[in-house]
């Protein structure tokens, strides 16, 4: 019995049903993703069958458990054939009368098989899992590298034919990353297995082959849109090589080294210990940078994004006639055209007047686009869609527009390859950009398009602060601070915080600055997710008002990753720390309520959570010491995971609550929050909150506070 083979085939089972599982519940049902279920159900046949004709379990004839290996295996290299033949389109087509020619000789070679090993079982079959007719063995392989070899060569061949140049790069390395594959079963089959047959059997080499295979196919179906292939790659081939650095030396040690050691009599502990540093010794300081090297080129792309937004030095004094948000603009635009040696690329901006965008500037090779109206093809296609829009996207139908093929049309009549549309916080299409080529018409990869959409979202944030500066300036015709701060207050403060399941929450605020002060809010992250956010921005005008408003602005845009308080804090810090518009920071919390009641808190040196449990009656209070936002982009915060009893009751509060001032010169405390919290714990949020206004007007009198007042409850 071969328990590596068994354990090879477990594990390669395990996984199948795994993806098998993933794909029926998230991938798009449509003939590729169905394609993708085949081969998986097949696979899992394949490798449960291999695991009993090796194991001879649940007492089944091993010659049924060698056609089903057999039968399982080649109809799941068929399924991968199909896949080549059909990507990247969605739908069979044409194509199905392909499907169905090229499935004979493996459906043949699969009724053979079953008629072989079940009705006519081979006295002559051996012991694991190979066939006992050579010649159906012999045709069982060859077609298997045949099917295999071919998925390679159709990959290859429309890599060079797409319009889609994305698709085209992954399509070329998904056809060398198959033609690999063969060769690898080619070596692993008839030669490596037959050499080392006491460890493996002969049929090891394929199922590896073809479960490389398998994350092959589910990798470029499940998540075409968004892996880099090449990316996949090297961190496959990364893993494969840190393995054999780290037990390739190993083996060779035990294989050849133990004779000798117990010639020369030296302790086995000690040749142990040698290789327990070795191993700790490369995983700990030869790994990294390892790593680093296959990663470079990944990494530097977003540390290139983070440099255009942080040299100050780009900026320099402004041009005559030119603004300084303008040139902070043009500064970013330049900085992206530079650094990526783009040939071209043009900000258009939204003129209110003429009711239409603009070029505000251009660098490189000129577009010649003009001014375009607001109600052109282009313009609605680009609102409709929040994020880059590549021309690939367009070909392969990731960007689905009713104006499809006008926003087509205009990218190649004026040497268009990418747009960056940029929005308001009110989701209104402020300006966009429009960059050409690489040098040399090089490919677009999905790392590359994921830097721009880095890119696009923090220029979207800096292009967005300043449109609505302006705006308001236009509109109100601001003439003091106290207005800019009122009309951003007024925007960015909800008048009612979103609920979720499971979390009922309430508050109060109470507007005494004009210059400045408090900011919260909550926000749905995901269906069950919720985040409860408090700052207090300070009382300095204009710079405390564009502090709360970049925080509003990580709130309320891309939510993709945000998934706990601290990643949320150092967002926010990150931008407001390397803001050209602001030097303020600004104490904050944040909250994130997950399903189940779990809570996670993270806190910026603001007044600490309070915790009441109603079965212990007690208040706990929560704080993580730390500094403001915005105090130093190399701060890095944390969280922690708070498990609070049903029933229980939060509180978050700012300063101006704590430190209001009655006529006697007294101050509010928590002292008197608590007995409120304690005798309303059986009542809804909004009715404690309710009854701490009450209690706080009357404890201040109607006496004039000089400090924003902000209350939340919530209830688990």
């Amino acid at each position: 019995m071969l328990y590596t083979d068994i354990i090879i085939s477990g594990i390669a089972a395990a996984i199948d049903f795994f993806l098998l599982i993933y794909s029926a519940i998230r991938v798009r049902k449509d003939a590729l993703g169905g394609i993708l279920l085949a081969m998986l159900f097949f696979s899992i046949t394949a490798m449960v069958s291999l695991s009993l004709s090796l194991s001879g379990g649940l007492e089944i004839p091993a010659g049924a458990a060698r056609a089903g290996f057999h039968s399982g295996l080649i109809l799941t290299i068929l399924f991968l054939f199909n896949f080549t033949v059909v990507f990247p389109d969605k739908k069979f087509g044409k194509k199905a009368l392909i499907s169905i020619a090229t499935a004979v000789p493996p459906a043949a070679v699969s009724l053979w098989t079953v008629l072989s090993e079940v009705f006519f079982e081979s006295e002559k079959a051996g012991l694991y899992g190979t066939i006992g007719n050579e010649t159906l063995e012999q045709c069982f392989i060859g077609l298997c590298l045949a099917y295999t070899l071919s998925a390679a060569v159709i990959s290859a061949y429309k890599s060079f034919r797409l319009r889609n140049l994305a698709y085209r790069r992954d399509l070329l390395y998904i056809s060398s990353g198959l033609a690999a594959l063969s060769l690898t079963g080619l070596f692993f089959s008839p030669v490596f297995m037959h050499l080392y047959e006491s460890l493996f059997s002969p049929n090891s080499g394929l199922t590896i082959t073809v479960h490389l295979a398998v994350l092959t196919v589910f990798y470029s179906t499940a998540f075409i849109d968004s892996i880099d292939i090449k990316k996949f790659y090297l961190n496959i081939f990364f893993w494969i090589l840190i393995f054999l650095l780290l037990f390739g030396p190993v083996a060779v040690a035990v294989k050849f080294g133990l004779d000798y050691i117990y010639r020369q009599r030296i302790p086995s502990i000690g040749f142990t210990f040698i290789i327990i540093i070795y191993l700790f010794l490369f995983y700990k300081f030869i790994k990294p940078k390892i790593e680093e090297l296959f990663q470079r080129g990944y990494w530097d792309l977003s540390t290139v994004i983070d440099g255009i937004f942080r040299q100050e030095t780009r900026i320099g004094a402004p041009n005559e006639g030119e603004s300084s948000w303008e040139a902070s603009l043009k500064s970013s635009v330049k900085g992206l055209i530079d650094k990526f040696n783009i040939e071209s690329g043009v900000l258009y901006i939204y003129d209110a007047r003429a009711n239409d965008y603009y070029p505000a500037f251009s660098e490189g090779v000129p577009i010649q686009a003009g001014r375009i109206k607001t109600g052109e093809p282009i313009i609605r296609s680009l609102a409709s869609n929040q994020r880059v829009v590549d021309i690939s996207y367009l070909y392969s139908g990731i960007i689905d527009s009713e104006f499809k093929s006008e926003t087509l049309d205009f990218f190649t009549g004026n040497n268009i390859r990418t747009a960056l549309p940029l929005f308001s916080r009110e989701r209104e299409l402020i300006g966009f950009l429009f960059i050409s080529n690489l040098p040399r018409n090089k490919k677009y990869s999905k790392t590359y398009m994921s830097a721009l959409e880095l890119y696009r979202i923090i220029f979207q944030q800096r292009m967005s602060n300043i449109m609505l500066l302006e705006k308001t300036k236009v509109t109100q015709i601001v003439e003091h601070d106290k207005m800019v701060v009122d009309s951003i207050k007024k925007k960015i403060i909800p008048k009612k915080l979103i609920q979720v399941d499971g979390i009922r929450i309430s508050s109060f605020y109470i507007n005494n600055s004009m210059y400045g002060g408090d900011y919260f809010d909550s926000v749905r992250m995901g269906e069950e997710r919720l985040c409860i956010f408090m700052t207090d921005s300070s009382y300095s005008g204009i710079d405390s008002a564009l502090v709360s408003l970049e925080m509003y602005t990580v709130l309320h845009s891309s939510r993709k990753g945000m998934d706990s308080p601290e990643k949320i804090l150092n967002t926010m810090n990150w931008i407001i720390s390397s803001s050209r518009f602001t030097k303020r920071y600004a104490p904050s919390c944040c909250l994130m309520y997950y399903p189940g009641g779990e809570l996670r808190y993270s806190n910026a040196a603001f007044n600490p959570l309070l915790i009441y449990d109603p079965s212990e009656d007690s208040f706990i209070e929560h704080d993580l010491q730390n500094v403001p936002i915005g105090v130093g982009s190399e701060v890095k915060y944390s969280g922690k995971t708070i498990k609070p009893a049903p029933g229980s009751i939060g509180v978050l509060y700012s300063d101006g609550l704590i430190s209001a001032i009655n006529g006697e010169g007294e101050s509010y405390s928590l002292e008197k929050i608590k007995p409120i919290i304690r005798e309303n714990r059986g009542s809804t949020p909004a009715v404690a909150v309710r009854k701490v206004f009450e209690d706080f007007n009357d404890f201040i009198s109607g006496k004039n506070q000089v400090c924003d007042v902000s209350l939340i409850v919530f209830k688990i």
